[in-house]
């Protein structure tokens, strides 16, 4: 495989992608020099906010630190299953990835000089809602899954400036869905997003 040229999918510039031996594909400006970007995906802002603990992450676990050792046992054990299992269940139901050009989001934000992108993806949408699906193993998560879903919308409303949410909320164990309206609170989208980038990459 040969290296070739595309547009940065964040940035919109012309960049060259080169195959390296691990079978990723770096992005290089046309000087050869790394074409770089800070990104921050949805998913990792609201973990931070509804799953976050107090314990030390920086402590060292042998060579590594906490923080380093749990990303890895995530990587390995669950990623890659989690995302099996929330493909079929949106497919089952009806959402169905239309591509990545049309789920994928971004949105560009400066904070203190630096840079981020803040990415996500779309379960689906219309003329002016945003459409999250959630699948919710029983009713005892449902209040706190919710809330993460609402969070998610402000901050999706932020993204594409959509003012409306559809949330389908469905209890696994009850074959049941609660769905709910939602309006995007777009100034606490991007207050989470400020927030989370301010207490976590300064």
């Amino acid at each position: 495989m040969s290296d070739f040229r595309v547009n940065c999918h964040l940035c919109d510039k012309e960049i060259i992608r080169k195959p390296a031996e691990d079978g990723t594909w770096p992005m290089f400006n046309l000087d050869e020099t790394n074409h770089e970007h800070l990104v921050i995906s949805v998913s990792t802002i609201l973990s931070d906010i509804h799953y976050k603990d107090n314990e030390d992450k920086t402590k060292l676990i042998g060579e590594m630190t906490l923080m380093e050792l749990e990303d890895r046992i995530r990587r390995l054990s669950s990623q890659e299953a989690a995302m099996k299992i929330g493909s079929y269940l949106h497919a089952t139901n009806g959402f169905v990835s239309r591509g990545f050009k049309e789920d994928f989001i971004k949105k560009n934000v400066i904070v203190s000089g630096n840079e981020y992108y803040i990415t996500g993806s779309l379960d689906d949408k219309n003329e002016d809602t945003v459409v999250e699906a959630k699948f919710i193993a029983s009713r005892r998560q449902l209040k706190k899954i919710r809330q993460y879903a609402k969070d998610q919308c402000d901050i999706y409303g932020w993204i594409t400036g959509l003012p409306k949410s559809k949330l389908f909320l469905h209890i696994i164990d009850e074959h049941k869905n609660e769905d709910e309206s939602h309006f995007n609170n777009i100034e606490r989208g991007e207050e989470l997003v400020n927030n989370y980038i301010k207490n976590n990459l300064r």
